[in-house]
């Protein structure tokens, strides 16, 4: 699932004011944002009583003001390279939907799915933050590298400096891939957890009057 996310078809395009359309101000934190996005999307979601049209506006901003590099271009030039397929984000929801339902095929008439589709949503979420930040970590274990191997001769052709800066740059480009994953994951959250879903409660197995009689027998039988 997070593998398929990363997968983009990008577009030069032109949009609203990001900022108006989630009614924040132009220095409003990231935290402060997905809190806008959220509850806008509550009310544009077509499930909710808004339209697609409305409901695709809101993410729109939502992809632009959540990721830094897009937010500066945006705010520089006013528009923003487009990177998700219309139906991209549904198709993830219902891999996940019908995966959910197969893994608990036995007992689904007691699952809250819905539930659990958040979950599995949340958990990928956690994932990529905590793999970023390993990621991160190793950025700064590299950097550290550099001063530390020197030419004998003091050239600045430094062959290794080159490695570890090139991977230095694929690290950043995961970490951008995981920035990427947890916009669309949210975005995915945002959409299901409009929804809720019926389910039976189970029943603890009711005990027999026999099954008592014989508990206690037992029992006391013990203290004797």
């Amino acid at each position: 699932m997070v593998e398929c996310l990363t997968t983009s078809m990008k577009k030069e395009i032109k949009m609203k004011n990001p900022y108006n359309e989630l009614g924040i101000d132009k220095d409003s934190t990231i935290e402060q944002i997905k809190k806008a996005f959220r509850k806008k999307s509550k009310k544009t979601h077509p499930d909710a009583g808004g339209t697609n049209e409305e409901f695709d506006d809101t993410k729109k901003a939502y992809l632009i003001l959540s990721n830094a590099k897009k937010r500066k271009q945006f705010d520089e030039t006013g528009t923003v390279g487009e990177d998700e397929p219309k139906q991209h984000i549904h198709n993830e929801i219902a891999a996940v939907f019908f995966g959910v339902i197969k893994h608990n095929e036995h007992n689904i008439e007691y699952v809250d799915i819905i539930n659990k589709v958040l979950d599995v949503f949340s958990k990928a979420i956690k994932t990529a933050i905590n793999t970023n930040v390993d990621l991160r970590n190793k950025i700064e274990k590299n950097k550290k590298l550099i001063p530390r191997i020197l030419k004998k001769d003091n050239n600045d052709d430094n062959i290794f400096v080159g490695f570890i800066n090139a991977e230095i740059n694929s690290l950043r480009d995961s970490i951008q891939n995981n920035d990427d994953i947890i916009e669309r994951l949210n975005i995915a959250t945002s959409i299901v957890e409009v929804y809720k879903c019926e389910y039976k409660e189970v029943e603890p197995n009711p005990i027999s009057s026999f099954d008592k009689r014989r508990g206690y027998a037992h029992s006391e039988y013990l203290k004797l």
